[in-house]
């Protein structure tokens, strides 16, 4: 009921006797009192507005394309991370993912992507299969206005590229390996065994730089190098079979990837040279921990794939939030043993190699 207003209008001066003036006063007492019993009934207290908390949280759809989730969990762990800072965040996140067949399936994962923007999606988060893979899809995000994250490598010209660069410097990382090689062999005695990933920058990067850092140190060191193994496990198991039937006197044997040591050990088992080549890793996720203490895997480049997916999701809040980011954002990575995992690995990352 709406509150009700009187209007006073004046009025024109009436004299009245003593009877007549008990008789108006009486009734004037009776109008008030009808007029305040309506007024009563037709005035309401406005009601509260019903409390709000806070707007619930703009859900934000991600497309990610690793280059494969089938050889390693690597990228599923660069997942995880997104999703569990996300939650911590207090962001609605969905993320799509899709990886191509095969680490070498470069069309592949472009048309992945172009169906992730076809989809609507609100950012992009590809690792391409190779450094040379990536421009096309950076090009197509681009013309989209997709904002598109890419790594795991730290490319020199991200704003030429127009992503966000979130990643892992290859080269420092591979000459860090290569060092620890150096220190790690007896008067410089080798040989040592290289096993190689694909033609490209990420093995230039991560194996060369190695092969360079190496004869920095130890500049008579001999060095085998095997042949391209496009990133597979099995390819990996029968070039080491092979460079260690040609050199069985080889040291220590390089896996520039993960998912190459572990085709590097059982090799090394099959041959009945535990023991006695020890295997440095690149990537030393939980699967390769695993293997520690049982006579190959000795020491490895520790890379923190859950932290990609952190950085990635807390840059996107600040892009929500309308803050400028910086366009490359290095994830560091470290040469440590064995017995050193514990110090740089979060308890649930070590509790996924039992």
């Amino acid at each position: 009921m709406g509150r009700h207003f009187v209007v006073l209008r004046s009025v024109k001066k009436f004299e009245f006797g003593e009877d007549k003036m008990k008789k108006y006063m009486w009734m004037i007492a009776l109008l008030m009192v009808g007029m305040m019993a309506i007024t009563a009934c037709n005035t309401t207290t406005p009601a509260a507005a019903p409390a709000t908390g806070e707007e619930p949280a703009k859900k934000i759809v991600i497309g990610y394309s690793p280059p494969t989730f089938e050889q390693t969990d690597f990228y599923l762990f660069g997942q995880t991370g997104l999703e569990k800072k996300a939650e911590e965040l207090g962001m609605d996140v969905e993320v799509i993912a899709k990886a191509p067949s095969t680490h070498a399936a470069a069309e592949e994962q472009l048309r992945i992507v172009e169906d992730f923007i076809t989809q609507g999606v609100d950012y992009l988060w590809v690792v391409p299969v190779s450094a040379e893979a990536g421009e096309p899809i950076y090009a197509a995000a681009y013309e989209a206005g997709i904002p598109i994250f890419a790594g795991h490598a730290i490319y020199e010209n991200p704003d030429d590229l127009h992503i966000i660069n979130v990643g892992t410097d290859f080269l420092k990382t591979g000459a860090a390996v290569g060092d620890w090689i150096a220190d790690n062999l007896e008067n410089c005695e080798g040989p040592v065994g290289m096993i190689r990933g694909a033609a490209g920058e990420y093995d230039t990067w991560r194996v060369q730089s190695a092969i360079d850092a190496l004869a920095a140190k130890c500049p008579n060191t001999v060095v085998y190098a095997s042949d391209y193994t496009e990133w597979q496990t099995e390819n990996a198991l029968n070039q080491t079979k092979t460079l260690l039937t040609a050199h069985p006197d080889i040291k220590i044997i390089y896996g520039p990837a993960s998912p190459l040591t572990m085709g590097i050990v059982p090799a090394i088992e099959e041959l009945g040279l535990v023991n006695k080549v020890k295997v440095v890793d690149y990537d030393f996720i939980p699967t390769v921990q695993a293997m520690c203490g049982q006579g190959t895997v000795v020491a490895g480049l520790a890379m923190f794939p859950y932290q990609y997916g952190e950085v990635v999701v807390t840059l996107i809040k600040d892009l929500e939030e309308g803050k400028t980011i910086p366009s490359t954002n290095e994830v560091p990575g470290v040469v440590v043993t064995c017995e050193e995992l514990s110090t740089v690995f979060p308890q649930w990352y070590l509790d996924a190699a039992k």
